[in-house]
């Protein structure tokens, strides 16, 4: 294992833009052939929270899209657990706008479902929520705002338990694999 570096902090200069940008990228779960994992061995700090490799789809199928309201999303991961056992939970809060069929269909069809998240930050890093050992799960309610303010839509809670925050630099199939 790698040891912890001198100094782990981001330096003044560099761009640290907050937020979550507008794609969402999601699969059910039993539709992943071959989970990518994390890098091994680590070669240097930070390498345990990187997923390199890309997630392997069955044949005919692909991750779907969602285009997120802009300036609607943040993502947490809040340690849970006993002292001495302690896990991550990642949780992200989003909402789409639209009161569509499509939108409602899926509120029906996510509410039992597993899936595997992958979503971009506002300077284009891809975070992953689930993994081969823990599915994300989605929470989607739907609004519809009031008369003259408010939002129409779904907000959805995307959550699971995982070990880390989990960072994707694989491709992400939008077309189905062969």
């Amino acid at each position: 294992m790698v040891d912890y570096p001198n100094d782990i902090t981001t330096a003044d200069e560099v761009e640290n833009p907050p937020g979550v940008a507008i794609d969402l990228y999601y699969i059910p779960y039993t539709q992943i052939e071959t989970f990518a994992e994390p890098v091994s061995p680590s070669v240097t700090f930070g390498d345990q929270v990187i997923i390199a490799d890309d997630h392997e789809c069955i044949t005919g199928k692909n991750f779907r899209h969602i285009s997120l309201t802009m300036a609607t999303a943040e993502y947490t991961a809040d340690p849970t657990g006993d002292r001495g056992s302690k896990i991550l939970a990642p949780k992200l809060v989003a909402r789409v706008q639209g009161f569509t069929a499509a939108l409602l269909e899926f509120q029906k069809r996510s509410k039992q479902g597993r899936y595997l998240v992958i979503f971009k930050l506002n300077d284009g890093i891809k975070t992953q929520i689930g993994d081969a050992i823990n599915p994300a799960e989605i929470s989607i309610k739907s609004m519809t705002g009031k008369t003259g303010s408010g939002f129409r839509g779904v907000e959805l809670e995307i959550t699971s338990f995982q070990l880390a925050t989990w960072l994707y630099q694989g491709a992400i199939p939008l077309t189905p694999a062969s």
